[in-house]
């Protein structure tokens, strides 16, 4: 169990629940965070989408469960901007029909 561990430590960086964009800039950067996975919701109150935002701006992969339609719209109009940054964002991954 110990050496599963430390593979998993090795493997993955677990970042923090926060949605203030300028604050997770810092930590992906300082962190080295390949992927942000986005479960912080309800994803219905949020106006602005700054976990993708911070995720584009520090080229860092980005996934989210959001299942809020309007969330998932704004996130749309990110695609232009995660495009340039080279790296995928697979957005309302937790949207599931009926």
């Amino acid at each position: 169990m110990a050496c599963l561990k430390k593979q998993l430590k090795d493997a993955f960086n677990l970042v923090c629940m926060e949605k203030k964009a300028e604050k997770l800039k810092r930590v992906a950067v300082a962190t080295g965070v390949d992927l942000v996975v986005h479960a912080a919701g309800p994803f219905q109150r949020d106006d602005k989408c700054t976990v993708l935002q911070a995720a584009t701006f520090t080229k860092t992969r980005y996934t989210d469960i959001c299942d809020g339609v309007d969330y998932s719209w704004r996130a749309k109009s990110f695609h232009e901007q995660a495009k340039a940054s080279g790296v995928p964002a697979l957005i309302t991954a937790g949207i599931s029909p009926g």
